[in-house]
């Protein structure tokens, strides 16, 4: 179960937490690119959006994940997960680690 789990908690916290403050938080740079009367975008542009918005999915993700895992971890669980996509592995790292950090606070032996 310490493996089932965490993937859950990894997809449900991104699809309704990481992916929407992400897009929340990179649409600003969009704005900015529209409001300089831009009509169409070029694909420099458009990569330059798509590499902010990882950028910014991969700090909240760390950040989000990592809050997540040092509060399960003192709550005296411990999580092992994997992600799927290769910008969720530093977040699904960082819940690991700070699970077994939180855990080990709380004076569990790993």
């Amino acid at each position: 179960m310490n493996f089932i789990i965490p993937t859950l908690i990894l997809w449900v916290t991104n699809a309704f937490l990481v992916i929407p403050l992400a897009n929340k938080w990179a649409s600003k740079q969009l704005c900015l690119a529209s409001s300089a009367g831009v009509k169409t975008l070029s694909e420099e542009t458009k990569k330059s959006i798509e590499k902010e918005f990882i950028r910014k999915y991969i700090l909240l993700d760390v950040m989000i994940l990592g809050a997540i895992g040092i509060i399960a971890g003192l709550m005296g669980y411990f999580f092992i997960g994997v992600s799927f996509e290769k910008k969720g592995w530093p977040g699904m790292i960082a819940f690991i680690l700070m699970s077994l950090i939180g855990f080990s606070i709380k004076g569990g032996a790993v």
